[in-house]
């Protein structure tokens, strides 16, 4: 699962001992069937930082103090920051987030410049999902062409976002 929130961007799979066995469980989560267990990636060590300061603030006991403790630096992996939460945890911040929603345009409600461009970008490549629908270019080529004289184009163009380089070959 992808979610951008104005907390940053995660990517949350289901724990797999098989596939992190040199990862063990916090000890907070001792007696929690593994099937209870998510792990949330991010690339961007703030947006796990407001997880966990939300986490202990919000749930309480279940994460002791707020910090980096509980953050697992993955420096060689694709999401360089990682920790373990429960599906209660997962659901307990989702649940706030939508609670707290309180803005007519996510990507308007993103104050920092940098993020704020990226999320554009993010969105102007979903754009391909429904322009892939009505034939309008194949899923790698680049969405400047394809929506050059749309609404899309015009506002990838205003943001300056470069579109991803498809794949050669």
């Amino acid at each position: 699962m992808w979610i951008i929130t104005r907390d940053g961007f995660f990517s949350v799979v289901q724990y797999d001992a098989d596939r992190w066995p040199s990862q063990e469980l916090p000890v907070r989560l001792n007696g929690i069937h593994e099937e209870d267990v998510l792990v949330v990636r991010t690339r961007a060590v703030e947006d796990v930082k407001a997880l966990v300061d939300f986490l202990a603030q919000v749930v309480g006991d279940l994460l002791r103090k707020p910090g980096e403790e509980h953050i697992i630096p993955t420096p060689s992996a694709d999401y360089e920051f990682r920790v373990f939460v429960t599906r209660s945890e997962w659901e307990a911040y989702l649940t706030t987030a939508v609670e707290e929603l309180d803005y007519t345009n996510f990507k308007g409600s993103i104050e920092d410049d940098a993020r704020h461009d990226i999320y554009m970008s993010v969105w102007g490549v979903l754009q391909r999902i429904s322009a892939v629908r009505k034939g309008r270019f194949s899923s790698w080529e680049q969405p400047s062409m394809a929506f050059e004289d749309t609404h899309v184009g015009e506002q990838m163009r205003r943001s300056k976002i470069v579109p991803p380089i498809p794949p050669s070959g």
